[in-house]
This record gives structure tokens, sequence and C-alpha cells, in this order.
């Protein structure tokens, strides 16, 4: 069942569909599909401007995903201009907090990240520090 605060953010991955791109992105499908988000963030610009002119990683990973998707979230948000995991993070969480809405359902919003596993601690250390709106008490559930 889809949720309305769930929401699924892509971290750039190349402007060419190479075979190590397919396999992470065939990943953001499966999540995708499993997780049913009303709001997919793809991320990332031009970062290979020589080899792929006019192409950007989020609108590559878009249209991949989206002819792929047996759930299809209610927005597809691109965010076409960051070069860098931080840029990828800081474009995303500006995103995220324009969302109509948001602002009175913190306690609701759940944020899927997927990125290269090179650079999943750093991008959770920059979410966390963020989008502290994420951040939850923990501390004596079971």
């Amino acid at each position: 069942m889809k949720h309305p605060w769930r929401i699924v953010v892509v971290n750039g991955y190349g402007c060419h569909l190479v075979p190590e791109l397919r396999e992470y992105l065939d990943g953001v499908v499966q999540l995708v599909n499993e997780r049913e988000p009303a709001y997919l963030i793809p991320c990332g610009g031009a970062t290979q401007r020589d080899t792929a002119p006019g192409a950007t990683e989020a609108a590559l990973m878009a249209i991949y995903i989206r002819e792929r998707l047996t759930h299809v979230p209610d927005d597809f948000i691109l965010e076409d201009d960051s070069y860098t995991t931080l840029e990828n993070v800081q474009n995303a969480v500006r995103h995220i907090r324009a969302l109509p809405g948001i602002n009175n359902h913190w306690s609701e919003v759940e944020v899927d990240v997927f990125c290269e596993a090179q650079r999943s601690l750093k991008t959770l250390l920059l979410y966390w520090l963020l989008l502290p709106e994420l951040r939850r008490d923990e501390r004596g559930k079971d």
C-alpha cells in the first residue's frame, strides 16, 4: 500500500547505461515496487558532458526506472543540478522540505536513499545533519 510520506532518493551513478548502472537501477526499481513511495527523487547533473552531452544522471535514471515500475510514484522530482554527493543530498533535502504539507507530517516521513556502497556512510551522515526532522528517538522501544 502506498505511503503518502514515503520518499525514495536515488543518487546519481553516471550518465552512461553501463551494466553496473543497470544493476544499480534494477535495485532501485525493486525497492520502489516494494516500498511504494509517493515521491521519487533521482539526483545527478550533467557529470559527463564530454562523453554524454546533454544527458543528466537524474534524467537517465528516471527514464530507466519509470519504464520498469509496477508501482509508479505520484511524483518524480528530477534533481539535475548536482555533481557531488554533498550536492545530491543538499538539493534532495531542499526538494523534500518543499513538499506541500510536509511540515505537518515529519513524524510520518520515511526516506529511503539509494546510493553506491562506497558513499553510503557519507550519505547517511549528510542526511542526518541536513534533515534533522527525520531523527527519531528510539530509546526505550522494543
